[in-house]
């Protein structure tokens, strides 16, 4: 039986995909199957993931209409096989070190009450050279929670949970995480409608179900180039939509509504010490823009809560 699904939503990264599926295909933990899955691709995409499918019979090409990252991520979920207990997404354009998924099923397995595992990820370059060694793992591994109603980092031991996730931190990229797929499917698909923070706002639905144990070990080589996604303007609004319907969620317990409001008030809080910072250092000129900016922040600060959205159930598979 298949052990793990791998997902690889593909659009236009026709120079990186072979690197991608090539370390997937040296994984030393070998009983996988990978659903790619060609989000309507304009470049030759689509032709490197069948010639990579024809050499491997333990990789799939699902074309669909173009519909977004998680469109294709949540096609390829529904096409994988339903008996695989672990499910990863892996993006199209980053690489797996040949040792991280016998790393992954290790944690799960050691932890039967985690619903997932993760590691850490480094940066490289287009051609998958290192790219600033160490500074993006050491991020990674820096996981502010919200303890005790204060912000404290997490001991390297520690699970990653809602109380981490909630603060702002995230598990990124997607493929440092293995999942268990019935955590998946209770927690629902990814939202469509969002164009950022939709992964971010799955782990929240995750972390609502169980913690995620952690391994400080680079498991990912992330790949930073000029095509990487997330640049859009409408981006930012979208993330904060995103935590928006996390803070807001019918399903938090009492105890996680609890702790969304102390990592609100902590993350205003900040912000109006960064603002008041800027007022004084900044340029003159710039001094009323922020000193508007501190009085909103204020304003959400007295709220104790971000402005309540139309909330919306997780969409079903």
């Amino acid at each position: 039986m298949t052990q793990i699904s791998v997902i690889v939503p593909a659009y236009n990264v026709e120079r990186f995909l072979p690197a991608t599926l090539e370390s997937i295909i040296a994984q030393t933990f070998e009983d996988w199957e990978c659903v790619v899955v060609d989000d309507a691709s304009t470049d030759g995409t689509l032709t490197e993931a069948e010639r990579l499918a024809a050499a491997d019979p333990r990789i799939r090409v699902l074309p669909v209409r173009h519909g977004g990252v998680s469109a294709a991520r949540n096609a390829g979920m529904r096409a994988s096989d339903p008996k695989a207990p672990y499910v990863t997404f892996m993006d199209a354009d980053d690489v797996w070190i040949p040792g991280a998924l016998d790393t992954l099923v290790g944690l799960l397995r050691e932890n039967p009450d985690a619903i997932g595992a993760h590691g850490v990820a480094d940066f490289i370059d287009e051609s998958g050279r290192p790219l600033q060694p160490g500074e993006f793992a050491e991020r990674g591994r820096r996981r502010p929670a919200i303890v005790n109603g204060r912000l404290e980092e997490l001991s390297l031991a520690a699970p990653t949970g809602f109380s981490t996730l909630i603060a702002g931190t995230a598990i990124f990229p997607p493929g440092l995480l293995l999942v268990r797929r019935e955590a998946y499917c209770r927690a629902g698909a990814f939202d469509e409608t969002l164009a950022a923070g939709e992964d971010w706002e799955m782990l929240v639905r995750l972390s609502r179900l169980g913690d995620f144990t952690f391994t400080p070990d680079i498991l990912v080589g992330y790949r930073r180039h000029a095509t990487n996604a997330g640049a859009s303007s409408m981006a930012p609004a979208q993330a904060h939509y995103a935590y928006c319907q996390a803070f807001h969620s019918r399903l938090n317990s009492p105890a996680q509504r609890r702790t969304a409001r102390q990592a609100w008030r902590i993350n205003q809080q900040r912000r109006m010490a960064d603002l008041w910072r800027e007022a004084r250092s900044g340029p003159t000129r710039n001094r009323p823009a922020v000193l508007a900016r501190m009085a909103v922040t204020a304003v959400r600060l007295a709220e104790g809560r971000p402005r309540p959205v139309v909330r919306r159930d997780p969409p079903p598979w």
